[in-house]
């Protein structure tokens, strides 16, 4: 859980320069939301998805991108 609160947190605080203008997450996003998201994402592409084997910092930046996309 801690790892998705600093994740989440960076980009909040815009230290992720690679995805700025691509993924925009709700300033009022919790960790939780984050979590259950991601948990409800793998669980919907599945183990045996390439995804799944990707680093987890990856997998998540992909699945917070998916859903808030910049407009």
């Amino acid at each position: 859980m801690a790892y998705v609160s600093g994740f989440v947190h960076g980009f909040k605080v815009g230290r992720n320069e690679e995805l700025k203008g691509v993924v925009c997450l709700p300033p009022d996003l919790t960790e939780e939301e984050a979590i259950a998201l991601f948990v409800r994402t793998m669980r919907t592409i599945g183990k045996s998805s390439p995804v799944a084997d990707e680093h987890a910092d990856a997998v998540l930046a992909a699945v917070l991108g998916m859903a808030f996309r910049c407009a």
